[in-house]
C-alpha cells in the first residue's frame, strides 16, 4: 500500500486501508483479546473508530452529530467488518466533496479546519490499527508513507498531544526508534 505523500485524500484511503486490513484479520477468538488500550479490547478499539468515522462523517456533511462519549461495541452489529468499511467508505466520501478540507467546522475540542479533522481520521486509523495488530500478533507494520505523513501532520501539534485525553501522554524512545516506534511513542504507545 503506498499513498501520495501530497494528496490527502490518498493518505486518509491508505489509513483506512491498513485499519481495514487488520480487521479483516480478527479470528472470532480475538474480538475479546486485550489491547495496548487500557480497558479496551479489540471490539471496543473497533467500535471507537466506526463511531468517531460516523460522526466526522456526519460533521463534515452539515449533519446533526450527537456528541457522546459512552461507545457501546454493540454498534458493530453481526458483522464488524462490514459495519466498518460502510463507515469508512462514507468517510472517505465525505472528505472527498468539494471545499471540505478548507472549511472550518465546529468540534467539542474547538474550531477545526478539514485537514486538522482528516489528521485526526488518519491517526486514529493508523495508531488503533496498530493496537490492533499488537492484540492479534500480526506482523503487519504501519507502512512509511503514512508515518511520514503523519509525522509531519503532528510536528506542529505536539504540544496539544501532551495537553489532551485523546492519546496517552508521549512516552520515551531509545536513540535508536524507527520512525513508527517514534510516532507511537508521540501518541502514547510502546513499541519495545
Amino acid at each position: 500500500m503506498s499513498a501520495d505523500g501530497d494528496d490527502p485524500l490518498a493518505i486518509l484511503s491508505a489509513a483506512l486501508a491498513f485499519f481495514g486490513e487488520l480487521v479483516r484479520e480478527v479470528t472470532d477468538e480475538q474480538w475479546e483479546a486485550s489491547t495496548p488500550c487500557d480497558d479496551w479490547n479489540v471490539r471496543d478499539i473497533v467500535a471507537h473508530v466506526v463511531v468517531n468515522e460516523a460522526l466526522m462523517t456526519a460533521l463534515v456533511r452539515d449533519e446533526d452529530v450527537a456528541w457522546d462519549s459512552d461507545i457501546n461495541a454493540s454498534v458493530l452489529g453481526a458483522n464488524a467488518l462490514a459495519t466498518w468499511r460502510g463507515t469508512a467508505l462514507a468517510a472517505r466520501d465525505a472528505f472527498s466533496a468539494p471545499g471540505v478540507l478548507d472549511r472550518t467546522f465546529t468540534h467539542p475540542d474547538g474550531d477545526a479546519d478539514g485537514m486538522r479533522l482528516l489528521g485526526a481520521r488518519v491517526s486514529e486509523n493508523v495508531v488503533h490499527g496498530w493496537d490492533i495488530a499488537e492484540a492479534i500478533g500480526s506482523d503487519k507494520v504501519i507502512p512509511d508513507d503514512l508515518v511520514e505523513w503523519l509525522r509531519l501532520y503532528w510536528l506542529p501539534l505536539a504540544a496539544d498531544v501532551i495537553d489532551s485525553d485523546a492519546y496517552a501522554a508521549p512516552v520515551e524512545i531509545g536513540v535508536d526508534t524507527d520512525g513508527a516506534g517514534r510516532l507511537l511513542a508521540l501518541l502514547g504507545r510502546s513499541t519495545s
